[in-house]
């Protein structure tokens, strides 16, 4: 039994393609009979194809039976490349290519003229398979004497060869082998091309005409806009990465019932600037499937285009860790962004909070052992410090000179965690970008000096 269910996937394997790839329970049903369904074809070929060479292998005599039987496989594989050829026509697969449908729907003619198949190929085999067919019916009752006639030729050139004279009758066969050989093929080909092929086709329509990028191409423009969400839209993004959402924005319609599409749409509008548009389609992800890292990103991208409150929205309310509880770093990620997003509050409440928050994560190990994280919480609480500092009711020149050290030594502890942050950091001191926390400290020598020229 392991051995018949190991030729049963081998055959599912080499007609079906690899049965570990993502395909609808659908699909599969369909390859697997078909793989089924072509090994038992090709086994009961071969069966008839062995029977009738042994019944007449007495022709040349036993002593020739190898060469017989070769002969008799050479007219039957030459008779299967023809109706493998015929069943490939007759079976390739027609898709809807009506020029005035390209638009229904809801979609857009620029969307519908974006990738259409090219069926030129369905036509051809069109034209063929009714040129084919016309031409058999009209000259079917010449079919068999033509396949006899054949045969007389074939026995008449192979008996004149050294060594083959006593294969006289060889002829008679050959009409039978030719009909199994052209039946095996046809049907073989003919079965692959309208399933395997069919498949193909459909997938490869559907892909034209909402295409979906790969996985890889998907994490580039992830990354690339969770890195615009940490550092502003002043973060550089590869041109790849450009170049990808580019290429997404102009390819899809927005469906707001397809999550795909909107994470999609939603990551190639951040990349492509338009932050605030891309803030939005982000948040609705998070609406629909409760995503916790789609809503940190998106929670990020609303603070930075001023919309705070639907930030602070997205972030579910929880009361401050207390000292003796360790974070998980879902959790240390949660509070780094709700302490992000504090400093887009009104002061003095926004920075008094991350402050608050930030004096809670400072001994927390998921945080001090991950250079990211601790930059991050070095940064933040940097520019909270500086809010502090430029707010009017802030104390004395002893208390200001306080909070000024404890910015510049954030800022140091934050770019020797994680040197990356140097560039956020240039942002928040000469006010480029959404972000100028640090900017009440740019005619410092000592700010300019570490930020600038370290």
């Amino acid at each position: 039994m392991r051995s018949r269910a190991n030729l049963y996937r081998w055959f599912q394997s080499l007609f079906s393609g690899d049965p570990s790839s993502s395909r609808g329970s659908a699909e599969k049903n369909v390859l697997n009979d078909l793989g089924y369904t072509v090994m038992w074809l090709v086994v009961v070929a071969l069966l008839s194809g062995v029977l009738l060479s042994a019944i007449g292998a007495p022709i040349g005599g036993w002593m020739l039976g190898p060469a017989f039987v070769g002969l008799c496989g050479l007219v039957t594989l030459t008779a299967a490349a023809v109706g493998g050829v015929a069943g490939f026509l007759f079976g390739i697969p027609r898709m809807l290519s009506n020029e005035t449908s390209a638009v229904s729907d809801g979609v857009s003619s620029k969307e519908a003229q974006y990738a259409r198949s090219n069926t030129n190929l369905e036509q051809i085999s069109d034209w063929l398979t009714k040129i084919v067919v016309g031409a058999t019916l009209v000259q079917i009752n010449l079919v068999w004497p033509s396949l006899v006639a054949y045969g007389s030729a074939f026995e008449s050139q192979i008996v004149e060869l050294p060594g083959f004279a006593n294969f006289t009758g060889i002829g008679g066969l050959v009409p039978l082998l030719v009909i199994l050989g052209f039946t095996t093929g046809f049907l073989a080909l003919y079965l692959q091309t309208r399933t395997f092929l069919a498949i193909l086709f459909a997938r490869t329509e559907h892909v034209m005409k909402d295409p979906k990028l790969g996985l890889g191409d998907l994490d580039l423009m992830k990354q690339a806009v969770i890195k615009i969400a940490l550092e502003g839209e002043k973060a550089e993004v590869s041109p790849a990465a450009r170049e990808i959402a580019r290429r997404a924005l102009g390819s899809q319609s927005l469906n707001e019932g397809d999550v795909d599409a909107l994470r999609q749409r939603g990551f190639a509008q951040v990349v492509m600037g338009l932050t605030a548009e891309g803030a939005t389609t982000l948040k609705k992800i998070y609406e629909q499937t409760g995503d916790e890292e789609i809503g940190r990103i998106a929670s990020r991208l609303l603070a930075r285009t001023n919309r705070p409150g639907e930030a602070k929205d997205m972030l579910p309310t929880k009361a401050l860790p207390a000292a003796d509880v360790v974070l998980s770093e879902a959790d240390a990620d949660f509070w780094l962004t709700r302490m992000f997003v504090s400093l887009y509050d009104a002061p003095p409440l926004g920075f008094n909070e991350s402050l608050r928050i930030g004096e809670s994560l400072a001994g927390q190990a998921v945080v001090l052992n991950t250079p990211k994280r601790r930059g991050r919480l070095a940064v933040y609480t940097a520019a909270a410090l500086g809010q502090c500092y430029a707010f009017p009711s802030t104390g004395g020149e002893l208390d200001r000179q306080a909070i000024r050290d404890r910015a510049y030594e954030n800022v140091q502890q934050a770019l020797t965690a994680d040197p990356a942050t140097r560039g956020l950091l240039k942002n928040m001191l000469l006010g480029e970008g959404e972000d100028d926390d640090l900017v009440v400290f740019r005619n410092d020598e000592a700010f300019a000096k570490l930020i600038l020229e370290g």
